[in-house]
């Protein structure tokens, strides 16, 4: 404990006489890339699935040119197995992805302060705790809505008699649904978790404000003219902000610090001293 408090303290000492970081913090993008693309696959697994509990059945109705049979396929079997392959995979992807955010963003913080950071200080830990718990939910909710989506079709096609080629087409259209989610979702997860450990990180150190920097884009809410024009992101850019009383970032008076709100790729840029 003692070597961890004068630790602390250096780190804060060489803090202290800086006027301005060296740059803008990254947004680590390549990580959100990597942890969609597992996501993607554990998709295609969940709809391989899907596939062979409806093969059988799909073949027999097509062969009659009915659907409406369909509608008595026992959709718990599937829901069982699609929940466990989730399941299965969901505590290996959230502790390799947890780690490695981890990584990216003590190093990425660390050459914006330019002092060594602590990997994991028990606050640190706790937060990739509850990131883990969170992303464990996350992942096993991607089996549990393509079930309630693909037995949803798949009723719908019998109550209406729906030919089996589109009800073929309606059930790959969920998959693509399923995988659009799952992208969401890592993404989303990546930034939070990433502005989740910034904070935490900066407050260790004493650091309590931020400079508030959008990524300068069409896409930064609020940009007049831009693709998300509802928003207030944009009108906070280079705004002197606080992380423990995060400015209104949207018309409905929510507040969140940069990368907290959905799908958000603003950072913060730590202001050094008074």
């Amino acid at each position: 404990m003692t070597s961890r408090r004068a630790s602390l303290a250096a780190r804060r000492a060489a803090l202290a006489g800086r006027e301005k970081v060296a740059r803008r913090p990254a947004v680590p993008l390549d990580v959100a890339e990597a942890y969609a693309a597992a996501l993607r696959g554990l998709n295609r697994d969940l709809a391989a699935e899907v596939r062979r509990f409806l093969a059988p059945e799909i073949d027999r109705l097509r062969a009659e040119q009915r659907a409406d049979a369909a509608g008595d396929l026992d959709f718990g079997v599937l829901r069982v197995r699609l929940e466990k392959i989730a399941k299965d995979r969901a505590l290996d992807l959230v502790d390799r992805f947890g780690a490695r955010i981890n990584r990216w963003n003590a190093s990425d913080l660390a050459s914006v302060l330019r002092i060594d950071i602590d990997a994991e200080p028990p606050a640190i830990r706790r937060l990739l705790e509850a990131w883990r718990r969170e992303n464990v939910g996350l992942i096993e909710s991607i089996g549990k809505r393509l079930h309630g989506d693909v037995r949803d079709v798949v009723r719908e096609a019998a109550r209406k008699g729906t030919r089996v080629e589109t009800l073929a087409d309606q059930v790959r259209e969920r998959f693509s649904v399923s995988e659009s989610r799952a992208n969401l979702i890592a993404r989303d997860q990546i930034l939070k978790g990433n502005a989740d450990l910034t904070l935490a990180r900066c407050s260790e150190v004493g650091i309590t404000k931020y400079r508030w920097s959008t990524s300068k884009d069409e896409r930064v809410r609020g940009t007049p003219g831009g693709k998300w024009p509802k928003g207030l992101h944009y009108a906070l850019n280079d705004q002197i902000c606080e992380f423990a009383n995060p400015p209104i970032v949207n018309l409905d008076g929510d507040r969140a610090n940069p990368g907290t709100d959905y799908q958000c790729r603003c950072v913060a840029i730590p202001i050094l001293g008074d």
